[in-house]
């Protein structure tokens, strides 16, 4: 939360969102974003597959615009794409 304890203290902001579906398995294909960077957190990211689906599901103009982003930057495997769809 802004100006929470978190934020006080240590100056981070996290921002949860609880209305993304992530595919199903998706813990297991988390990546961490800063491996060893931090002592006592470890930062995890959906793979860019499980993040194109879960903006896929939400399906605003916002979300499918990242998701044309993730296409162009990211060599889609789309046999991959399809089976974790």
């Amino acid at each position: 939360m802004l100006g929470g304890p978190l934020y006080r203290k240590y100056g981070v902001y996290l921002d949860r969102v609880t209305v993304a579906q992530p595919p199903y398995d998706y813990e297991s294909r988390l990546q961490e974003m800063f491996p060893g960077a931090f002592q006592n957190l470890r930062l995890m990211a959906l793979d860019p597959y499980d993040l194109a689906l879960t903006k896929l599901e939400r399906n605003i103009e916002r979300n499918r615009s990242d998701v044309r982003y993730l296409a162009r930057s990211i060599p889609f495997d789309l046999e991959l794409l399809r089976d974790r769809y």
